[in-house]
């Protein structure tokens, strides 16, 4: 008997669908909410990817402080030659 006058008692309705129309009706509703965190965590994991990109720049922009180094860059990836310098490449089929 007590649970039936608590079910209708106005403060517990008016409280309820308070509750009902923040969860789902309101612009920051649970569904965004979630939806939200969701990509939050995804946006982390790509921070933390470019955080480690960075830092393997970092240390690719360091270890090209010798003249060694740079030439080696130049004429592996970039195909650079010396003047007066002929290069023949080779490819596997």
């Amino acid at each position: 008997m007590k649970k039936i006058n608590f079910i209708k008692n106005k403060y517990v309705i008016t409280a309820l669908a308070f509750v009902v129309y923040l969860s789902f009706f309101e612009n920051i509703n649970l569904i965004s909410l979630v939806g939200l965190k969701k990509k939050h965590s995804e946006l982390q994991v790509n921070i933390q990817k470019k955080e480690r990109e960075i830092e393997d720049y970092r240390q690719k922009s360091e270890s090209l402080t010798n003249f060694e180094m740079k030439e080696k860059v130049a004429r592996e990836k970039y195909k650079f030659c010396k003047e007066d310098e002929v290069v023949f490449e080779f490819s596997n089929r």
